[in-house]
């Protein structure tokens, strides 16, 4: 749970420095996906440690776009009930994003869906692991890329606070 490469350009060794957010939209190229944005910042101004609510950045538990993007993945898996077109555009409807035609394949698409729209949301680990595409954080002969699917025992926040872990 933290905002570092791929999302953002960071100062090495110190990812809470960020100078640019950088995760695009697959459709609208060019520019930081604006949903990204929004949930980034919604995370990052969240006043941390006072008495008044928030007191930490906002934790969601289950959303229409988490709905809607379970329909996306059933639709792909051939569940001719749902159309893949048609949920993708519901999230992306949210926001007023170019809609989903035929632009890119569809796997391409949910891929970067999911992780705009459950940003913070503890699903990335999952993710990485269900596609096969690696953590820049992941050495080579970690368990995550020799053993795929095992589950880190130590969050990252532990590992950055604890000098005796490497």
């Amino acid at each position: 749970m933290q905002i570092g490469e791929p999302y953002a350009t960071t100062t090495p060794g110190d990812l809470t420095d960020i100078s640019a957010f950088i995760l695009e939209d697959p459709i609208d190229t060019g520019a930081t996906d604006p949903r990204f944005l929004f949930f980034a910042g919604r995370f990052l101004d969240a006043p941390h440690g006072t008495a008044s609510p928030p007191d930490t950045g906002p934790l969601t538990v289950t959303s229409a776009r988490l709905a809607h993007l379970i329909l996306v993945e059933s639709a792909l898996a051939g569940n001719a009930a749902y159309d893949f077109a048609a949920e993708v555009n519901a999230v992306r409807s949210l926001e007023g994003m170019t809609p989903f035609g035929s632009q890119i394949a569809e796997q391409d698409m949910l891929i970067p869906e999911r992780r705009v729209n459950l940003f913070l949301q503890g699903f990335r680990l999952h993710d990485h692991y269900r596609f096969g595409i690696p953590s820049d954080n992941w050495l080579p002969n970690s368990e995550a890329v020799t053993a795929p699917g095992t589950m880190f025992p130590i969050t990252r926040t532990e590992i950055l606070s604890n000098p005796n872990i490497n």
